[in-house]
C-alpha cells in the first residue's frame, strides 16, 4: 500500500485507540474461491489486528496467511508474491491520489483477487477529523476504476452489490472476484 507518513501515522493512533478489522466468519464467496482453486497462500491486505486472517487460518490450517496493514506495525512488511489477496473494508481507505498505483501494486502480488469494498461513509473519522473511508464512491465508479487500472490478462469474474442494515456496518458493499 502506498501510504504517506502523515496517514501511516493516523491509521497508527487509529489502532491504538479502536479494535479494528473485521472479525466474524470468511464471506462464504472468498471460502468457495479458496476451495475451487489451488490456494497455497493468502495474504489478508488490511489485516487490522488479523481476527480473519485467524479465522481463515482455523477453516484452512494447510495454507499460509500473510497479513498487511500499515497501521499496525507487526503487520507492516508484505509478501511480494501470494496465490490470494483478500481485502474487505480496505481499498476505500485508499488516498486518492494514490488509488490507481495502489491497486496496480495489489493486483501484482496474487493471481487471484477477493475484495469487498464499501461504498458508503465509515462511522469512525481519523484522528484529523476525516471520515476513515476516503474514498466513498458508488459500485459502479469501483468497477471502473479497477477495470482501467487491470492488467488485460486479469478479468472480473464475480461481482454482488448488496446493502447491509446492521447497526455497525449499514450501507452499500461491493464484492468483487478477479482472476
Amino acid at each position: 500500500m502506498i501510504v504517506t507518513d502523515e496517514y501511516a501515522k493516523q491509521l497508527q493512533q487509529m489502532h491504538q485507540k479502536h479494535s479494528i478489522g473485521f472479525g466474524v466468519e470468511p464471506p462464504s464467496k472468498l471460502v468457495e474461491v479458496i476451495n475451487q482453486n489451488s490456494i497455497q497462500s493468502i495474504l489478508d491486505y488490511g489485516c487490522g489486528e488479523g481476527n480473519m486472517m485467524n479465522k481463515i487460518q482455523e477453516l484452512f490450517p494447510n495454507i499460509k496467511i500473510y497479513g498487511y496493514d500499515p497501521g499496525v506495525k507487526r503487520f507492516s512488511s508484505i509478501p511480494e508474491k501470494t496465490d490470494l489477496v483478500y481485502s474487505a473494508d480496505v481499498l476505500e481507505h485508499f488516498e486518492p491520489e494514490f488509488i490507481d498505483e495502489g491497486l496496480r501494486k495489489i493486483f501484482a502480488i496474487a493471481p487471484i483477487h477477493y475484495h469487498n469494498i464499501a461504498c458508503h461513509p465509515a462511522k469512525k473519522t481519523l484522528p484529523d477529523g476525516r471520515n476513515c473511508h476516503l474514498i466513498v464512491e458508488q459500485p459502479n465508479w469501483w468497477l471502473e476504476k479497477i477495470k482501467s487500472v487491470l492488467d488485460p490478462s486479469y478479468k472480473i469474474v464475480y461481482t454482488n452489490v448488496y446493502h447491509t442494515y446492521r447497526k455497525k456496518r449499514q450501507g452499500t458493499h461491493l464484492e468483487i472476484v478477479i482472476k
